[in-house]
């Protein structure tokens, strides 16, 4: 998988787009703007997210302590 960010024109990205499709008749091209900036596949993980966290399987910890747990483990890879 590539990813290529550019501010080409539409126009130009579909010339790109159809000697690609030439080249490689599967690729495949997904495009957003700053609206919609998540990609299919993480929007359906954030709605996966979502529904788990309404059907309460998350567990969430403070930041305070996954900064002390981080710590602790850094410490025992010194030791």
């Amino acid at each position: 998988m590539t990813l290529i960010t550019t501010t080409a024109s539409k126009q130009n990205l579909e010339i790109i787009k159809e000697l690609v499709l030439k080249l490689d008749a599967n690729a495949t091209f997904e495009s957003y703007d700053d609206e919609n900036y998540l990609s299919k596949e993480d929007q359906q993980n954030l709605i996966e997210l979502y529904e788990a966290d309404e059907r309460g399987e998350l567990e969430f910890q403070p930041i305070e302590e996954v900064e002390l747990e981080m710590k602790e483990y850094l410490k025992s890879l010194k030791a």
